[in-house]
């Protein structure tokens, strides 16, 4: 990993000393949610590193829209998060590139990738899966209903090897198509910059399906995120995870707190105003009605707390 990390140093260090030149198309289409460098501009000078620069991510069209649009903010912010220098980066061409997604299936490659997902599907009776990095022995124009037939291994992730007929012939394997299989399930994901204190609304975030590796840690609903601040920056297509987000509170100054007083034999429980917000395990000041005795307490959840030994006038 050491040498790998090593080896995109080198080639980032190398385009930046001789100037990166990015020229920005002015329309450009992807099959999946994600629009990479490659796919809105051409790249000048960027030598070998010109594949790892490519994959640079500029935007995130969710299920259910259809377009958007990158300028060259988008591009030298996505460089910059790459390792490049902006004084190493010129961005011409258009002042605006308007990216479309293309519906599944309606070219080769995309009629394609449906057969696969089908094929997994059915195979396995679950939903969410994806197909990437497809590579093929035959020439896909001359397949008009692509179907497989077969897959090799069993395990069904990973690197697959499929086998390809047209449908009505499924006896006849016209060739076979590599690709990587990952599963997909919903995350909450940015569609758009967030930067870092920002307050999250409802048009920064969406549910998407994503890659469930990337999916781990993260909130799975909008109104987890709606409302609080993010503390990094959130670049879009990142999966927003319950690290990123400022701790909710779970008890805000003024609210109603249950103090749960006594041991396990014999519990009392106290109806106390909060003096100060908390979110779970954080200690506040609790204090009861007509009554000038504080208590520091421990939040338990919403609208409970228990007191901490000590606890002072």
């Amino acid at each position: 990993m050491r040498a790998l990390a090593t080896a995109a140093a080198l080639l980032l260090t190398a385009a930046a000393a001789f100037g990166l030149t990015v020229e920005l198309r002015e329309s450009a289409a992807v099959q999946g949610p994600r629009v990479t460098l490659s796919d809105v501009a051409k790249m000048r000078h960027a030598g070998e590193s010109a594949e790892a620069l490519g994959r640079a991510e500029l935007a995130f069209i969710p299920e259910g829209e259809s377009e958007t649009t990158v300028g060259p903010d988008s591009v030298r912010r996505a460089l910059r998060a790459a390792g490049l220098s902006p004084a190493h980066i010129l961005v011409k061409g258009a002042s605006k590139c308007r990216v479309t997604r293309e519906a599944a299936g309606t070219t080769e490659a995309g009629r394609l990738a449906g057969a696969l997902e089908s094929f997994l599907e059915a195979r396995t009776g679950e939903r969410g899966f994806s197909v990437s990095d497809i590579r093929l022995d035959f020439d896909v124009e001359n397949v008009a209903r692509p179907v497989v037939v077969a897959a090799r291994p069993k395990a069904l992730s990973g690197r697959i090897r499929f086998d390809v007929a047209q449908a009505g012939s499924p006896g006849r394997v016209l060739g076979h198509a590599f690709a990587t299989v990952t599963r997909r399930v919903e995350a909450l994901v940015a569609v758009r910059r967030v930067p870092r204190g920002h307050t999250i609304g409802p048009a920064d975030v969406a549910v998407c399906a994503v890659e469930a590796d990337r999916a781990e840690g993260c909130v799975r609903e909008v109104s987890a995120a709606v409302g609080r601040r993010a503390v990094v920056a959130l670049e879009p297509g990142t999966c927003v995870s319950r690290s990123f987000l400022e701790k909710e509170d779970l008890i805000k100054r003024g609210d109603s707190v249950e103090l749960e007083v006594g041991s396990k034999g014999l519990k009392v429980t106290l109806k106390t105003e909060a003096l100060e917000s908390g979110t779970a395990g954080e200690l506040l000041r609790l204090r009861r009605a007509g009554s000038r005795r504080e208590y520091i307490a421990r939040v338990l959840g919403p609208g409970r707390a228990a007191p901490v030994d000590g606890g002072g006038e």
